[in-house]
């Protein structure tokens, strides 16, 4: 496959959302997914999606394991199963455009509630967990982005940071991985898929080490205001094309 326009532009969205997710320890979806959609589409960007992180999320947890909250991501796992099979029937059933509008108003509105450092009530009841795997799991088979429930949840239960990136890396390995499964059972992974996703993959890879070599340098809060607001833009622009195509 040759290196066209496309591939070129698809590869500095994931150099951008490597550099984000290796700053923050998520946010690989949130970035890249919006931009991607209008490259490709839904099924090629969630598939490309979920081969990228799991081949490149690995460089988060390696030599953490010990703080990953196991019992948190077991439990998250049955109700991400669940949600998986409905996203894939979304996947299926929707129309493109109804896909990007989806994907644009969960990633503004997933940035307007970190921005605004509201917490999810009853993160801390026994249904939260399960919860939230069902809606990661609707949510990364359908358009790719497994993190706003997750993340939420996890911020909700005030994890230390550590625990936090490893367990959120954890979980985003497991529902992804479980992705590929159901999009390969539901023939919607393809061999055009993996030959995109491995020329994608060392620039992703080069985003991340970036991204953790930059941690030192960057201000958290200044690292937050500017990777939040363009991700609420990156939503919001997503989102309302994607509204216009569907109304006119």
């Amino acid at each position: 496959m040759p290196l066209d326009t496309d591939l070129w532009l698809a590869m500095a969205v994931v150099v951008a959302a490597g550099v984000i997710s290796g700053l923050a320890g998520f946010g690989f979806g949130l970035a890249s997914v919006p931009p991607l959609l209008l490259i490709y589409d839904p099924p090629t960007v969630v598939a490309i999606g979920s081969l990228i992180v799991v081949v490149t999320l690995w460089v988060v947890v390696w030599g953490a394991w010990g703080e990953i909250r196991v019992r948190t991501v077991a439990g998250l796992g049955p109700g991400a199963a669940v949600g998986l099979v409905v996203g894939v029937t979304l996947l299926r059933r929707l129309e493109p455009d109804a896909i990007r509008l989806l994907a644009g108003a969960t990633v503004a509105g997933f940035s307007l509630l970190l921005l605004s450092g509201a917490r999810v009530p009853g993160a801390g009841s026994r249904w939260a967990v399960p919860i939230a795997g069902f809606a990661s799991g609707a949510l990364n088979a359908s358009v790719g982005v497994s993190g706003p429930p997750v993340v939420a949840l996890l911020a909700a239960r005030n994890l230390p940071p550590a625990a936090f990136r490893t367990t959120a890396t954890a979980y985003f390995l497991l529902v992804n991985g479980a992705t590929l499964v159901v999009l390969a059972w539901q023939h919607l992974l393809t061999r055009d898929h993996l030959v995109i996703a491995a020329l994608l993959i060392p620039g992703a890879l080069l985003g991340t080490a970036l991204g953790r070599r930059l941690v030192r340098f960057v201000s958290p809060l200044a690292f937050r205001r500017i990777t939040l607001g363009l991700l609420l833009a990156t939503g919001l622009s997503a989102a309302a094309g994607a509204l216009a195509r569907l109304w006119w």
